[in-house]
């Protein structure tokens, strides 16, 4: 028996150690590089990495390794300065996959390493240090799972244009901050993807008030946060958001300019076109403004907002609702909608929009104002429509661009020939075009269409009909989305909105040769054709003339007749055409023109009309815009296209003479009447 022990203790004596110390070094080749190893913790058989020699341009830390006793040890750090630039390695490193779990990055770990571009963490990573410094091309980070801790500034920003977070609630910091310094410039260029349904929690942890550029994604993509706004993407078809809030932030100068679109990092644009309730709740801000894409606004979206008392707040034509309480407290001097339909309002009009907060009133001081464009309160539609029939709505809101109701009634003994503006016909507008089929064209209106006509029958609605009718084929329609050059389909022909058109083949070629179309203003409407020309340069912004008068463009793309939009130094454009703003990056135009098929139409192919009343004729004589009438000493009234008294002379003169703007005139003298058009 004593002979068996002393064998097997001098056995044991003979034998290589089977367990390792820390301190203990190793080599381990995983996918064709070797590391070497130190063993950190011996009971639980840790290791950190601690340099190595690389051959491929991706190094994969493994999550398991072995040393020459084929024991299995768990990677649970980087060790400080292990691939550091003056230790062998880094110029050979493009790209970092880390398949260890719930490792430690530690400081200077990859310094200096300026040809690492990506990093991929598969599992849950502990802790991130300054690692990373120099690391001047990396551009993309994605951690699968968990990241617990970042180190304050461990990335720098210049060049990251990625970085992904797979699950769990925002890393924090060893000194409490934001691990990035979010008040860089080039924080814009980055796209952070996030868990679902934590968001708002990543917007607090990371935004600063100095800096609201932050760009912030839900991996579902339905929620996303983008230079101080918090979307909603409501319609992916449509392509629709709503802004649910301004989280934990400020914007530019405090200027809140709610855009028509908003760009998402998948590519597309979406309209933006709803405000959620509290949105902007409390908030102070220096100036409003809406974009146009907008329909409704929840309740108390605005309420107690600071900062623009005594202003005018304007809504677009496209707003449909408001919700109760959504600008109370405001306090907004003028509020001014360009809507002909009053929107829904979700309570009493003094409930949205009385500057008294706290105990709002029926009773108007006359510190608010509403006003509403020309024509739309006909039979008293917003007086009486459901919560606005208030006397703090009827007795403060005027019509802009007509004349007083109560006026009009007065003048009704003097209007002599001129029709009464309530008639259905009266300012009905007619813009009548060739077009040739196959082709795309430009289209602006600056009125509603009542109909389309073709051969006296009405096509309005014939937009996308998959069949030719009576040998008469359908049109197209097709819209310039803002900041791109591309086009997306239209359903409907919609004021002051810039089309390209294009009607399909029929069974006769040249049909559309001796067949124009008719576009016929909506009854009622009491259209106004502007007589003024602003030409706009935002960039890959689509306009139109909007006038009776050819206008001269200058550095615009216009339809050319090589089948694409031609940049030019100078060109005519008639009536209700359009054109597209030159494109510029950095300030520089952009030369290249966008293709789309197009033709340049006769110059003579265009008739506009306003339908003239029936009189006896009045000598007038026009030179440039000055406009001589003779009186024989009668009085001489003149109104505008909407019926209202714009000039007025006094009896007792055999001639008179006055400069006008170009556009529509009606002149009464003596009971007769005669329409004028410079």
């Amino acid at each position: 028996m004593k002979k068996n022990i002393i064998l097997l203790i001098f056995s044991c004596l003979l034998m290589p150690n089977a367990w390792a110390a820390i301190g203990d070094k190793f080599d381990y080749e995983y996918e064709s590089n070797t590391l070497t190893y130190i063993v950190t913790d011996d009971a639980n058989n840790y290791v950190s990495v601690l340099e190595g020699s690389i051959s491929n341009s991706t190094l994969i830390i493994p999550e398991k390794v072995q040393d020459e006793n084929e024991i299995e040890f768990s990677v649970t750090a980087i060790a400080e300065a292990a691939f550091e630039s003056d230790r062998k390695i880094p110029s050979k490193i493009s790209s970092l996959i880390v398949l260890a779990k719930n490792i430690t990055i530690n400081e200077d770990a990859f310094l200096r390493c300026s040809n690492l571009t990506s990093i991929v963490f598969q599992e849950d990573v502990e802790y991130v240090g300054d690692a990373w410094g120099n690391c001047s091309s990396l551009s993309n980070i994605v951690f699968n799972k968990r990241v617990y801790s970042i180190f304050d500034d461990a990335f720098s920003l210049d060049n990251i244009t990625y970085f992904e977070i797979g699950e769990g609630t925002p890393p924090t910091s060893p000194k409490g901050d934001p691990f990035i310094d979010f008040s860089a410039d080039s924080i814009i260029n980055i796209t952070f993807v996030i868990p679902d349904g934590l968001i708002n929690n990543y917007i607090q942890a990371w935004q600063s008030p100095e800096n609201p550029k932050l760009n912030i994604y839900e991996k579902s993509e339905n929620k996303f946060f983008k230079e101080g706004f918090l979307y909603q993407i409501t319609d992916n078809v449509a392509k629709e958001v709503s802004i649910l809030n301004l989280l934990n932030g400020t914007f530019a100068e405090e200027e809140l300019n709610i855009a028509d679109n908003v760009a998402h990092k998948n590519g597309n644009q979406y309209k933006i076109t709803s405000i959620e309730a509290d949105a902007f709740l409390e908030k102070h801000v220096t100036s409003l403004t809406f974009g146009s894409n907008i329909r409704t606004i929840g309740s108390n979206a605005f309420k107690n907002v600071t900062g623009v008392s005594g202003s005018t707040i304007e809504f677009p034509s496209s707003l449909q609702s408001i919700g109760n309480g959504a600008f109370l407290g405001v306090g907004a001097t003028t509020y001014k909608f360009l809507s002909h339909t009053a929107p829904t309002l979700g309570g009493a009009v003094y409930d949205i929009f009385s500057p008294n907060s706290s105990s709002p009133t029926n009773d108007n001081d006359g510190s608010t104002q509403f006003v509403i464009p020309c024509g739309t309160n006909n039979d008293n539609a917003w007086e009486s429509a459901n919560n606005w029939s208030y006397t703090f709505f009827t007795n403060n809101f005027t019509n802009e661009g007509c004349q007083d109701l109560d006026i009009s009634k007065s003048l009704e003994g003097d209007l002599g020939g001129i029709p009464d503006p309530t008639e259905e016909h009266f300012s009905e507008i007619t813009y009548t075009r060739y077009f040739k089929a196959g082709v795309w064209e430009t289209l602006y209106l600056p009125f509603a269409i009542e109909s389309m006509l073709i051969e006296g029958e009405d096509y309005k609605n014939a937009v996308w009909k998959p069949d030719a009718d009576n040998g008469t084929a359908i049109f197209y329609l097709a819209k310039l989305i803002p900041g791109t050059n591309e086009f997306e389909l239209a359903s409907s022909i919609e004021p002051n909105t810039p089309y390209i058109i294009q009607f399909g083949q029929t069974t006769d070629a040249s049909y559309y040769n001796t067949n124009p179309i008719t576009f016929v203003s909506a009854a009622k409407d009491y259209n106004y054709i502007p007589n003024d020309w602003n030409q706009s340069t935002t960039s890959l912004t689509m306009y139109g003339n909007t006038t009776l008068q050819p206008k001269t463009i200058t550095n615009a793309y216009y339809l050319g007749n090589n089948n694409s939009f031609e940049l030019a130094d100078t060109y005519t454009l008639n009536p209700f055409e359009c054109y597209i703003s030159p494109e510029k990056v950095n300030g520089v135009q952009n030369m290249q023109a966008r293709r789309f098929s197009v033709r340049v139409r006769p110059q003579s192919d265009v008739t506009t009309g306003v339908p003239t009343v029936d009189s006896d004729q009045l000598f007038c004589q026009i030179v440039g815009n000055t406009l001589t009438i003779q009186t024989n000493g009668q009085p001489v009234n003149i109104y505008n296209i909407n019926g209202m008294l714009i000039h007025s002379f006094a009896e007792g003169n055999e001639q008179v003479s006055i400069d006008l703007d170009n556009g529509c005139y009606i002149i009464n003298s003596l009971g007769y009447t005669q329409k004028i058009i410079f």
